[in-house]
């Protein structure tokens, strides 16, 4: 089963709410240390760095393919662990996990401070419980910080969008 670990430009964060920058993510064989194979695309062909080192943001530059279920770890620029979790599957693929939808049903203004409302018509999800995810631009978005979830239906931007603007969101299963 093929799942992608996370989506493209993902933001790992410390326990502090602080960008995870120039710290590596290390994959294993689930509930072990003996290391584990991650890839570039769904077909398993390109290999990627194990530990992949995140950017200056605490970002993943593309992607990361997980072929069955893995234990990983997040360790800072120093090495230190931030933590480690196991039985990761990833955020879909061809055999589920979850599934980003692009522009779902923009609604326009809410009516309040120029808000734009999205009304995500395929998502299902519980607002608050940390299972979507929303990117402006390739940019993952905080919740209450830059949107909020007024419903498991829809989603209220903070700032006005622009037409140009890329919108996405995730839903982890």
């Amino acid at each position: 089963m093929s799942n992608r670990f996370v989506t493209a430009y993902q933001q790992f964060l410390d326990d502090n709410g602080d960008p995870v920058a120039n710290g590596t993510v290390q994959f294993w064989e689930n509930k072990t240390t003996t290391p584990k194979t991650i890839y570039s695309d769904l077909e398993f062909t390109t290999q990627q760095d194990n530990p992949y080192t995140l950017d200056i943001n605490g970002s993943i530059q593309g992607d990361v393919w997980l072929d069955g279920i893995y234990t990983y770890q997040l360790r800072d620029e120093n090495g230190a662990v931030i933590r480690t979790i196991d039985d990761a599957s990833g955020s879909g693929g061809a055999s589920g996990g979850s599934t980003v939808y692009q522009d779902e049903n923009q609604l326009g203004s809410d009516g309040s401070s120029n808000n734009t409302l999205y009304n995500l018509l395929s998502l299902t999800y519980t607002p608050g419980d940390s299972q979507l995810f929303v990117y402006v631009n390739g940019v993952r978005q905080n919740i209450s910080e830059d949107y909020t979830e007024s419903s498991g239906t829809q989603v209220i931007f903070v700032r006005s969008l622009q037409d140009n603007d890329d919108i996405k969101f995730e839903v982890l299963s």
